[in-house]
């Protein structure tokens, strides 16, 4: 439609008339096809804007702004936050800090820091907008609705998961009453909300907020990406929960709908081509996981080079691919290509190097080269200090991985140490939750039991277990309960390790049996199935199966 108006206009008025520039505009704002051709209708629009009206005009600003937001589609944020920033300063000196162009150009400034992954700026400058138009338009307009979603994305990003699950369900009542249960906007936040949920562990019902997000879109006549963001989201916790074979449907029909809408190259599509292929890596389908990969690197490489953003997500899961299949050699050169050019281009503290840096570590461990394996945790941990400071979740992740890694050296002293250190930090970090702080109680645990020194671990693990609610079964409690359980063997306390388990296993046959199922998984992934028995069944199968070795 807008192209027939702008050739219309065109051919009437000449280019540098206003209503040309406006239809222009309106045109580029649609035009997907070619972005580039979009951006070319759009600085032409801003540029007969600014001669005809004045670079200082509101019709200028919000031409300029709609550029900017362009710009960050198409991954040019510093563009777009040049952009933005001089509009707020042409805004603030003519309008003042309560127009809402200054509020929009702020707004906007703050989605380019989110996707710059400044959250901390963000969601200062967000906060503000916020509070700007609840106070002009109030609680229950749309343009509020759009501040307190960009505020919930943020908390998310920062991993504030209960002040961004507090903001979307605030956010998702005001929706149901003013817009109703079937609104596109509210069955947008419903999906906000559910990736909240996932975030928190809370994948049962992530699952179910998937599903009826993905019937609602269905339902409501959604835009193929958004049916698209559905199936992938739903796929996401499925693999969580270990359903994968309806995961990888999902997956196939979310990748056939993502070629057709952008085509085979487009950096969405590559990275859906990805997530099948981490869904193929864990049901064990190498075979079809390689055919895959392979045809999607020979086109996305001679499409956009070895080094740009969308080839190495293939680079990056065909290292995990070929460290599954012990071809760890490769596996280590595509590692480091994926760690290389993501630390080059993203920075050393990215959280797509830092996947790139917890594969390439995996693979030395896995080839049991210890050594490049500590001089990249180092490196890591010395990255994370220096952008985040000490006092932050994102610095501990290496400090934890660095003292296991100590440990399985045998390294006790220096692990010891680390580990110290981390269960510090993260107690800071957590108000003194231990419930927090599980990982880093096991794993000093864990490096107390090699020294032998049993009754310490025994002491940590008495304290985490006696505030764990043992209706969250999950794969760290069941790990903590064996190895206590193990411990108290080691000395000497047979009977309490017995009573242990008896009083764990009495509690499994009490949940019914489509519960007890899913605790043997946690048991399988925990110790394998022959941890299923009780340790008193377990001591007499290794004494007779050493009896039969003898015989032999």
């Amino acid at each position: 439609m807008w192209e027939s108006i702008y050739q219309e206009l065109l051919e009437r008025h000449g280019p540098t008339n206003r209503h040309v520039a406006t239809a222009a505009l309106e045109w580029g704002k649609v035009f997907k096809e070619d972005l580039s051709k979009a951006e070319d209708l759009m600085t032409n629009a801003v540029g007969v804007f600014s001669s005809v009206l004045g670079s200082d005009d509101a019709e200028t600003i919000k031409a300029s702004l709609e550029l900017s937001g362009l710009f960050r589609i198409r991954g040019q944020y510093p563009k777009a936050e040049t952009v933005q920033r001089e509009m707020i300063d042409i805004c603030l000196e003519k309008f003042g800090e309560n127009h809402e162009v200054t509020i929009s150009a702020k707004s906007m400034l703050s989605i380019t820091l989110r996707k710059t992954y400044r959250f901390t700026d963000a969601e200062k400058l967000q906060r503000d907008v916020l509070r700007q138009r609840i106070s002009q338009y109030g609680e229950f307009h749309s343009l509020t609705f759009s501040s307190m979603e960009e505020l919930g994305v943020l908390a998310f990003s920062l991993n504030h998961n209960e002040e961004a699950a507090r903001i979307f369900s605030d956010l998702l009542e005001k929706q149901e009453k003013a817009l109703g249960k079937e609104h596109l906007e509210t069955v947008a936040t419903r999906s906000c909300l559910a990736s909240v949920r996932f975030n928190q562990g809370r994948y049962v019902e992530a699952e179910q907020m998937y599903r009826q997000f993905l019937k609602d879109s269905l339902k409501t006549g959604s835009t193929h990406s958004d049916v698209i963001i559905a199936m992938s989201n739903l796929a996401k916790t499925l693999m969580k929960l270990e359903k994968y074979a309806e995961a990888a449907r999902l997956q196939r029909r979310a990748l056939v709908l993502g070629i057709k809408l952008l085509g085979r190259l487009h950096h969405s599509t590559v990275c859906k081509v990805a997530a099948l292929a981490e869904t193929y890596i864990r049901q064990k389908r190498y075979v079809r996981c390689n055919k895959l990969l392979s045809i999607a690197f020979a086109e996305v490489e001679q499409h956009y080079g070895r080094g740009h953003q969308t080839t190495l997500f293939i680079v990056h899961r065909l290292s995990q691919l070929y460290a599954r299949t012990r071809r760890l050699h490769k596996a280590v050169e595509f590692g480091r290509l994926a760690l290389f050019e993501r630390s080059r281009q993203l920075g050393e503290t990215h959280p797509g190097t830092i996947q790139s840096a917890e594969n390439l570590l995996d693979v030395y461990l896995r080839m049991g080269r210890y050594r490049p394996a500590l001089l990249l945790l180092f490196k890591w941990t010395q990255g994370a200090i220096r952008d985040y400071g000490e006092s932050d979740r994102r610095t501990l992740q290496p400090i934890v991985a660095l003292g296991k890694v100590l440990r399985d050296t045998k390294r006790f002293r220096d692990a010891e140490k680390v580990q110290l250190y981390a269960l510090d930090l993260a107690m800071g970090l957590s108000g003194n939750k231990i419930e927090a702080c599980r990982a880093e109680f096991l794993g000093m645990a864990s490096t107390y039991d090699s020294q032998g020194r049993y009754f310490q671990a025994k002491a940590l693990r008495d304290r985490l277990l006696e505030d764990w609610d043992p209706t969250e079964l999950n794969e760290e409690y069941v790990r903590a309960l064996l190895d206590q359980s193990g411990t108290l063997y080691r000395t000497g306390q047979k009977k309490q390790a017995q009573a242990l388990w008896d009083k764990f296993m009495n509690y499994v046959a009490s949940l019914g049996e489509a519960n007890e199922t899913e605790v043997l998984k946690i048991l399988g992934k925990v110790k394998k199935r022959r941890e299923f028995q009780s340790p008193r069944s377990l001591q007499v199968r290794r004494f007779r199966l050493i009896g039969t070795r003898k015989r032999a």
